[in-house]
């Protein structure tokens, strides 16, 4: 599963950063893409706590559901966000 999860992360964390990179003004970007490794890693946290608190109080395919509804809920806001650009 961790050779998955560095493949997912080299496919994504780059396109990420690149996707910043065009959306910020140049004389921000820098600042715009520490910004946004700031707030994925301050995400991290309570994701982890969520995911541990739905495992043990409804199962281990709990994690993979709310995963699954945030997903599609970031997708459809992220496109909203992009239509606008």
């Amino acid at each position: 599963m961790f050779a998955f999860y560095g493949l997912y992360i080299g496919f994504t964390e780059g396109v990420e950063k690149a996707l910043v990179a065009d959306i910020a003004p140049q004389d921000l970007r820098a600042t715009a893409i520490g910004l946004h490794a700031t707030l994925v890693g301050i995400g991290l946290l309570p994701a982890s706590i969520i995911a541990g608190l739905l495992w043990k109080y409804f199962g281990p395919a709990a994690p993979f559901y709310f995963g699954a509804i945030m997903g599609i809920i970031a997708s459809i806001g992220f496109w909203r966000v992009l239509k606008g650009l």
